[in-house]
């Protein structure tokens, strides 16, 4: 299993956030962008980076006021992080979710299992 790391710092408004890749390497590889619920953090990844012998490049980072990310939570900049973590991995993403609990627009609340 491949375990080179590289670590960016991404700036948004009001400080930095890390994200962790796992995997780098070439341009060819996908890169699977893993984005965490409420109450997790970016180590709710772990089992994921056995996708790491298949050649892909895993990123983790942690939201506004997780894990180590020293920002307060700001639903309102959510988004905005998002597309500055994108961009700084700077090639197409595969974004993966985790969450216990989530709301489709018109369609109401339900959870996830497994």
């Amino acid at each position: 299993m491949l375990t080179s790391q590289q670590i960016l710092t991404v700036a948004v408004r009001g400080g930095t956030l890390t994200v962790d890749m796992f995997g780098v390497g070439g341009e060819e590889r996908p890169v699977l962008l893993c984005l965490h619920g409420w109450t997790l953090d970016k180590h709710s990844f772990g089992f994921q980076r056995e996708l790491l012998e298949y050649n892909v490049t895993l990123a983790t980072f942690d939201r506004r006021g997780f894990g180590d990310s020293l920002l307060v939570p700001n639903f309102s900049r959510e988004v905005a992080d998002l597309r500055a973590v994108i961009s700084a991995i700077g090639r197409p993403v595969v974004l993966i979710l985790v969450s216990s609990e989530f709301k489709f627009p018109n369609h109401g609340t339900g959870t996830v299992e497994g």
